[in-house]
């Protein structure tokens, strides 16, 4: 993120401000609480301005679409599914064609897909049930195993939310990291799950 910065010169007319005697040259009070005003408020107007920015938007099948935010790039994508990456942070997206409940999408997905690939999984008491802004209701759980890479194993944490829109159609979100950086990524995955298109 670029902070507001200040241009100064070399020559001592080109910083302004009062001269004591002696020579000595000082800022007054009010304009010293009005730069860091500035620079402060400057500083969180920049960060929520990146913060929703966005990328082009992802059709994952014919219909789901996401809208990463800026930073997150496309890894992977077949028919069914694509792999969003920012740093270690990872939100797949799945279409599931004939899953009308997403409690039902949920348990399908935990015993295809999570308990496969991992040992130790442990999951959560389903979270409370989500509501998108478009009016979508879905299910949402967390997660935490060691999954394997080859002949390696990697501890992860992750969260699932599931949703299914008005044509039938099924969409999972899986978003995980590594256990000590996967609540710093909650934030964003949350933003592009709500403005996600399930039809």
């Amino acid at each position: 993120m670029r902070h507001p910065g200040v241009s100064t010169s070399g020559h001592p007319g080109a910083t302004g401000g009062r001269v004591r005697p002696g020579g000595r040259r000082w800022v007054p009070p009010v304009a010293l609480l009005a730069f860091l005003a500035v620079l402060v408020g400057g500083g969180y107007v920049t960060q929520n301005a990146l913060a929703n920015e966005v990328e082009p938007p992802v059709r994952v099948g014919p219909g789901v679409v996401v809208h990463p935010l800026s930073g997150w790039r496309q890894a992977s994508t077949r028919n069914d599914a694509v792999l969003l990456t920012r740093g270690s942070g990872n939100l797949a997206v799945l279409e599931v064609d004939g899953q009308a409940d997403p409690a039902e999408l949920a348990a399908w997905y935990v015993a295809t897909r999570l308990r496969p690939a991992a040992s130790g999984l442990v999951l959560s008491r389903p979270l409370p049930a989500v509501r998108l802004p478009s009016g979508l209701v879905g299910a949402r759980f967390l997660y935490q195993g060691d999954f394997h890479a080859g002949e390696r194993s990697m501890p992860l944490r992750g969260e699932v939310t599931t949703v299914t829109g008005p044509a039938g159609r099924g969409a999972v979100f899986d978003a995980w990291a590594l256990p000590e950086t996967f609540r710093y990524v909650l934030g964003d995955v949350h933003r592009m799950i709500d403005t996600a298109e399930v039809r």
